[in-house]
């Protein structure tokens, strides 16, 4: 199935505007020689601060959101891993050698087998992170499953605490990326599961806080950078990975975004594929002084009337060169992706009928449906195991679904909105009543009313329980 023609616009344009971010960080770093933060009190310096502090935020939007629908799979699917690393390893030797092409040096071995090797010797910090991630989310969501929401909180509490205000007071502390993805794991985890009873206001409210706060650091160390240089410190380490500032604004954003309606266009679908290059390109060793300090020049036009005009130029420039790079390039590590489309296109030439995923009918794997193939249920986007396995088992000992209300009603302890979600836009609830744009209108709003049902169905059965304790 074509899931970048599925893929919610909501998601894909808040990660495009994350590596933007991502962008507007790294040339910040380097307009003033790598110590842009003592440039003084300029113009440029406060567009800068506006536009340039904000790259870990976007740093925080890629891991938030792959931690969100990570935490509904069960499934480790090791072409999707074999893909990525290989992936960054292409562009990790493709950046490699246009970088010594420019420069007119050679390349040795040395450098050859460091840029093969750049998943795993955390050359990118991110793509290591969710390697590792990636590999124990299995493991890590089985131990998830078995925590009360309570020992779940207990955790946060505690990851966050280690990670984002000691490490953030003691730079020094032994904390490094994988507890960071863990906290972060753990933390969406938590907000899944309560998901449904959470005051977004608040969270807004916050994160605007957070970021007038970050804003206001950054406008004092520009005024006071050569007096007080604690300053200078405290606002490093404002828009640094550790940053509890950076994250608090990440998940606003997040939230923001995941409670707008979805939409979905082709051409924001077809942009977001360029995010992974824009960040493997510009965030290798290779390139990154090659970009801002020989092509770009950031240090040289940061001193120009234009800094601006050029600085938010030169951004789309990149964005759009890697957008054709990747467009070249695709087809290179396309036999690592996932075959099934391929498997699905030579059934169809021996004649070979191939039905759509179906809950009332469609099982785990594939299966064959009266001399046809049902798609797999597990072929659909972030379904995890347990939850398929549990929606089959519910069909098969109390009958068919019958319409959309009824299939939460009854399996309302396994799923959530983004399973409900990706159901409808993969077409196995096209067998209940209504069309899918039907279907994504109303869906949140069922959920919602079935979980409110149930919280109060509970609570007035604790009431009971106490009125008869109070009896005895």
């Amino acid at each position: 199935m074509d899931h970048a023609k599925t893929r919610n616009t909501n998601i894909e344009f808040l990660r495009i505007m994350s590596i933007f971010s991502i962008m507007f960080l790294h040339m910040y770093r380097h307009a003033s020689g790598g110590a842009i933060f003592d440039s003084g009190v300029s113009l440029n310096h406060l567009f800068l601060v506006l536009f340039g502090s904000w790259g870990l935020v976007g740093t925080f939007l890629f891991i938030i959101i792959s931690s969100y629908f990570l935490i509904d799979s069960q499934e480790f699917k090791l072409g999707k891993l074999l893909n990525l690393v290989f992936c960054t390893s292409l562009y990790s030797v493709v950046s490699l050698c246009f970088s010594r092409a420019y420069l007119g040096d050679y390349i040795s071995i040395k450098e050859i087998i460091k840029a093969v090797l750049s998943p795993a010797l955390d050359s990118y910090w991110y793509i290591t992170g969710y390697i590792v991630l990636y590999m124990l989310h299995p493991i890590l969501n089985t131990v998830i499953n078995k925590l009360t929401t309570i020992e779940l909180s207990r955790v946060v509490v505690a990851g966050f605490v280690l990670c984002f205000v000691y490490k953030y007071i003691y730079v020094a502390a032994p904390i490094g990326n994988v507890e960071l993805f863990l906290s972060v794991y753990f933390g969406m985890a938590l907000f899944k599961r309560v998901q449904g009873t959470i005051d977004y206001r608040k969270i807004y409210f916050v994160g605007r806080c957070a970021a007038l706060i970050v804003v206001f650091l950054g406008i004092l160390h520009m005024l006071l950078y050569s007096r007080i240089s604690i300053v200078k410190y405290i606002y490093a380490q404002s828009i640094s990975k550790f940053s509890p500032f950076m994250l608090v604004i990440a998940f606003a954003l997040f939230c923001m975004c995941i409670n707008r309606r979805p939409s979905y266009s082709k051409s924001i679908g077809f942009l977001s594929r360029a995010v992974l290059p824009v960040y493997l390109i510009h965030e290798s060793d290779y390139m990154s002084s090659i970009l801002w300090d020989y092509i770009f020049k950031i240090e040289v036009i940061y001193s120009k009337s234009y800094f601006a005009i050029l600085f938010l130029g030169i951004a789309v420039l990149i964005f759009s060169i890697c957008v054709m790079v990747d467009f070249a390039i695709r087809p290179i590590y396309g036999f690592v992706a996932n075959k099934v489309a391929e498997y699905i296109s030579v059934c169809r030439q021996m004649g070979i009928q191939i039905l759509p995923p179906d809950i009332n009918h469609g099982v785990y794997g594939f299966s064959v449906d009266n001399g046809a193939i049902r798609y797999a249920l597990s072929a659909i986007k972030s379904i995890g195991r347990p939850v398929i396995e549990g929606i089959v088992r519910e069909r098969e000992e109390h009958g068919e679904y019958t319409s959309l209300k009824t299939f939460v009603e009854r399996n309302i302890d396994q799923i959530n909105k983004r399973v409900v979600e990706n159901l409808i836009k993969a077409g196995a609830l096209d067998c209940l009543e209504g069309n899918r744009k039907q279907k994504m209108t109303i869906y949140t709003q069922i959920i919602d009313s079935i979980n409110q049902d149930k919280k109060y169905t509970m609570a007035g059965q604790l009431s009971l329980f106490d009125i008869a304790s109070e009896e005895d």
